[in-house]
């Protein structure tokens, strides 16, 4: 009861820093397109290399794959927290580095009847948090960008004989990006500061489908897939400063595209778990513009990891007892380096540790993230970052 209170308190605090936090923290690749794609891997999948959409083990939060739903016998919460700092090499003197807090999700479970199991969650799809500054004798140029999109999820799933499950969810996904042009002029008194907002607002709808099939005893295969996404996307312009009357530039479509998910678990002697993931994203398709034909490409991302959990014993101490867990991954990301256009890599390795509270009220799980972003040969820059998620699954009395 002591070790879920501390929790509890944690997860405000986090949430309290994140709510106040004013600090641009980004990297400097979420400037492009709509942001920086933040992966769906939340529960013990964090700290597994991200892998998990055969792995219906009641603690899996994922949205790629609804049938996850179906493995969840009680009605339960979640919430989540994640702490990112990156340190970024552009060429210069300088190696600029950025920390922030956000909110991770927000999810409920809630079985129905007999296996028939519904969730909504809430969880950020892409961030675009970036400060680029360009100096000369004359003025400062600075370019702010704040905001995202952001993805609602109502899901439905169940199961056949325990053997195979089924889900589906209606995604919304919603959300805005905004841009703070500024020019400041040096020793030129007639010229004032110039500003310029530019909103970028999204909306649209998509499905996910998913199943997952015990193939042997042990071993699990899943598959998830979601669809393209139409999404409005309107302009707006608001010259000068907040006093000006905000203008509409330009309203269209754009196309948010198709992801294929599969992977593959396996657990021996309840003690011992083996996941890996493979994904694929269909970013080209997603191109409109001339400028998007260049720089965007098709996505795909690997991860695997394992899961140790002691055995349980009255004489042994708690924190001897906790699961841990370890993973790796690597993927491309769908919008290339500039000014040297090349594809962009991600390397990260993972690491996770649960922490079950008494009575099953709750998990607090906490997952740790090494990587590497960009590479200075190919893509003149880049970026190391670490990551420190907190996922708290408590039990709806």
């Amino acid at each position: 009861m002591i070790l879920y209170r501390y929790a509890v308190v944690l997860i405000i605090l986090i949430i309290q820093v994140s709510v106040m936090s004013l600090a641009w923290c980004n990297p400097i690749y979420s400037s492009n397109g709509i942001g920086m794609i933040i992966p769906d891997d939340a529960g013990r999948s964090t700290g597994m290399g991200g892998a998990g959409i055969a792995s219906g083990d009641e603690m899996n939060m994922m949205r790629d794959n609804p049938a996850l739903l179906a493995s969840f016998n009680n009605h339960l919460y979640s919430i989540g927290a994640n702490y990112n700092r990156n340190t970024a090499f552009t060429g210069g003197k300088e190696s600029p580095t950025n920390a922030k807090t956000s909110l991770d999700m927000f999810k409920i479970i809630v079985p129905i009847y007999q296996g028939i199991v519904i969730g909504w969650g809430l969880s950020p799809f892409s961030q675009a948090e970036s400060v680029i500054e360009y100096h000369n004798e004359q003025y400062t140029d600075k370019m702010t960008s704040t905001g995202g999109l952001n993805v609602s999820t109502f899901g439905l799933a169940g199961s056949i004989k325990e053997f195979v499950r089924l889900g589906i969810s209606l995604n919304y996904n919603f959300g805005m990006i905004q841009n703070e042009w500024s020019r400041k002029f040096s020793n030129v008194d007639e010229f004032d500061e110039s500003t310029t907002y530019i909103k970028r607002k999204y909306k649209g709808y998509n499905a996910t489908a998913g199943i997952i099939v015990n193939v042997l005893k042990n071993t699990s295969v899943g598959v998830g897939y979601t669809g393209e996404t139409d999404m409005d996307m309107s302009v707006m312009i608001r010259p000068g400063n907040f006093s000006n009357p905000e203008q509409r530039y330009d309203s269209r479509m754009i196309l948010l595209p198709e992801l294929w998910r599969l992977g593959i678990a396996s657990t021996f002697k309840k003690r011992f778990a083996v996941s890996m993931d493979y994904s694929l994203g269909k970013w080209k398709e997603a191109a409109i513009t001339a400028k998007e034909e260049k720089m965007y490409q098709d996505t795909y991302s690997f991860g695997a990891g394992v899961r140790f959990a002691p055995r349980e014993g009255y004489e042994t101490s708690y924190y001897r007892n906790i699961p841990i867990s370890a993973g790796f991954k690597i993927r491309n990301l769908y919008y290339k380096s500039y000014p040297k256009i090349e594809t962009i890599f991600e390397k990260a390795i993972t690491l996770g540790a649960e922490f079950p509270f008494k009575e099953n009220m709750a998990s607090l799980i906490i997952s740790f993230e090494l990587g590497m972003r960009g590479e200075k040969s190919k893509n003149g820059w880049d970026e190391t970052y670490m990551g420190l998620d907190f996922l708290l699954i408590g039990s709806i009395k």
